[in-house]
């Protein structure tokens, strides 16, 4: 667990932990330059309990916090915390009950609030998560967003570290682990109940920090579609030709992937960006295509899938959105 100035979580994050049904853990805490006092509750828990162990990070940052804390791990299983959450009391025992090599055992996720009102876009967040857990619906929901909640696994220490463990060169380092997830083709087991609460405030990282802002993960997602979903056989279409269309765009462009850029919106076609010509979306043969959709409107996205599935095309085999 790395924590930087969680501030009034920190305390009942600890006691969260130390409540846990399932007794045989042990709680690495990896300090990263906190300067609100933190280090001290911490010390407070682990000088009463031999379970919490406190380190300081070899370097700086989130990702170098993380590879330091798994340096020192001696456990059969590991697992990450995040020090403003909560977990339910049974998360432990829950997870290390389904947990084997070669498996990600996982549950569902709940957010929750001290300081407001939990806000209607992480609701649903938390539905579209927790459905596509429970249904294992991760071919077309690949390049949404991501489908494995950060502190919301358990794997086998073996596992985890044949996967590249936290050691990563690009952000977020949570969607990374996810996808060397799929790409080792790990299996999911996923119980029925809530295994982590998860906490928003105004300090929470995906608030403040860019590279967590959705518009700052199209690297990611191109790195593993190119990786996993890529056919060179196949023609690239690009719909959409809005924000996440240009920024897409352009990664393509970098990569010198080509691609046909389509778009419904009569103000994007005929128009020349980055030296590519945005076509109408009709006529086109779909057929030997691979799409990538790149819209933000929930009812522009309703109406692509519908007009794909009726082009008999499969999303997550022919066609997917990037969120």
């Amino acid at each position: 667990m790395p924590f930087k100035n969680p501030g009034k979580y920190f305390f009942p994050c600890l006691e969260s932990i130390q409540k846990q049904s399932h007794q045989n853990w042990e709680l690495i805490g990896v300090n990263d330059s906190s300067s609100d006092g933190s280090e001290e509750v911490f010390k407070h828990f682990f000088t009463q309990d031999s379970r919490f162990v406190f380190i300081q990070n070899n370097g700086q940052g989130i990702v170098d916090a993380l590879i330091t804390g798994e340096r020192h791990v001696k456990g059969d299983f590991i697992c990450r915390m995040d020090a403003d959450d909560l977990m339910p009391t049974d998360k432990l025992e829950t997870l290390v009950a389904i947990c084997q090599d070669d498996v990600v055992a996982t549950g569902k996720i709940a957010y929750f609030s001290d300081d407001w009102l939990v806000g209607p876009g992480f609701r649903r967040y938390e539905h579209w998560i927790n459905k596509c857990l429970s249904n294992k619906t991760f071919d077309a929901e690949l390049f949404k967003e991501c489908l494995l909640p950060s502190t919301a696994w358990l794997m086998t220490l073996k596992t985890f570290q044949e996967i590249g463990g936290f050691y990563t060169d690009i952000l977020p380092e949570d969607y990374d682990l996810f996808f060397r997830t799929i790409v080792h083709r790990l299996e999911y087991k996923v119980c029925n109940k809530v295994v982590h609460h998860w906490r928003d405030h105004p300090g929470r990282t995906s608030r403040k920090d860019e590279r967590y802002f959705p518009k700052s993960y199209f690297l990611i997602k191109w790195k593993y579609f190119h990786q996993i979903k890529f056919l060179k056989d196949k023609k690239l279409v690009l719909w959409g030709a809005g924000n996440k269309g240009k920024a897409i765009a352009q990664l393509l462009i970098k990569n010198k992937v080509a691609f046909s850029w389509l778009s419904n919106n009569p103000n994007k076609i005929g128009h020349n960006i980055y030296g590519t010509v945005v076509k109408p979306v009709l006529p086109f043969k779909w057929e030997s295509s691979q799409v990538i959709v790149a819209i933000s409107s929930p009812k522009e996205q309703k109406e692509v899938q519908i007009y794909l599935n009726e082009k008999k095309r499969v999303e997550g085999k022919n066609w997917w959105f990037f969120g």
